[in-house]
């Protein structure tokens, strides 16, 4: 199973986002992700879109898919086959919550493997991206051990993607 198609929409201003640099993050992190994909047996997706949005557009798709309030850092939605289409996905990435939670960092609850990264908003970013693809390939996290196995598979993924470009046009 090859990875997936990636395609990258940028549905917000500010902050300005380097769309390319996501891509090319996004299709090496998928790389990473399927094997795992298919030593679970998940689905194969053929497409994954990348739809990064504000924190408007991130609040509703929250609560319309999750029944949660307020904006996230991702929400992955998976479409099964159908007879006339394969299986797809859409990661739903609110850039905003990366930049709030990258300055907010408290190196005291990080994990070892996160004090290893030099940590910034474009490695925040980056992390919603591994997250979403981890969870496409299977990995759940509701439960403390799924959330540090999937945090620590993240984190490997990240430092694989190093030096990390920048995702972000941050302007002063």
């Amino acid at each position: 199973m090859p990875p997936p198609e990636i395609s990258v929409a940028v549905r917000l201003r500010p902050p300005s986002v380097r769309a390319a640099a996501v891509l090319d993050v996004a299709r090496r992190l998928a790389a990473l992700a399927a094997p795992l994909a298919r030593r679970r047996g998940s689905p194969a997706f053929a497409r994954v879109d990348v739809i990064l949005l504000g924190d408007r557009a991130s609040a509703a798709a929250h609560r319309a898919v999750n029944g949660a309030a307020g904006p996230t850092d991702v929400i992955t939605v998976p479409y099964a086959a159908t007879p006339a289409a394969p299986a797809r996905a859409e990661l739903l990435v609110d850039p905003l919550v990366a930049l709030r939670a990258a300055a907010a960092r408290d190196p005291a609850t990080l994990l070892p493997e996160e004090r290893a990264l030099p940590w910034s908003p474009s490695h925040e970013l980056a992390l919603y991206l591994a997250h979403g693809l981890d969870h496409l390939a299977g990995s759940e996290d509701a439960t403390p051990a799924g959330y540090r196995a999937m945090r620590r598979r993240e984190l490997r993924w990240l430092a694989a993607l190093s030096p990390l470009p920048a995702l972000f046009v941050l302007r002063c």
